[in-house]
């Protein structure tokens, strides 16, 4: 006997979730295909994070109650 694991789901409704599933599916081939492009070092292609606008500073707490901006890295600049 085979039990549905769909059984709370309206007949109706089965055809949307079979195309959600497919989206799903074909979304994931999309990702995999992408991140073998941007694993390779010199790739076709390549992600840069390029911030919109200014960007704000950020402030640690001391030990004395002040607020002292975080050290930015040089890859950063």
């Amino acid at each position: 006997m085979l039990v549905s694991a769909f059984q709370w789901l309206p007949e109706r409704r089965l055809g949307v979730a079979a195309t959600l599933a497919h989206a799903d599916e074909l979304i994931e081939q999309v990702g995999e295909l992408l991140f073998g492009y941007l694993a390779e070092e010199g790739g076709v292609v390549s992600i840069k994070e390029v911030p919109k606008g200014p960007v704000p500073v950020q402030l640690y707490p001391t030990c004395q109650g002040e607020l002292r901006p975080v050290a930015q890295s040089k890859s950063a600049v």
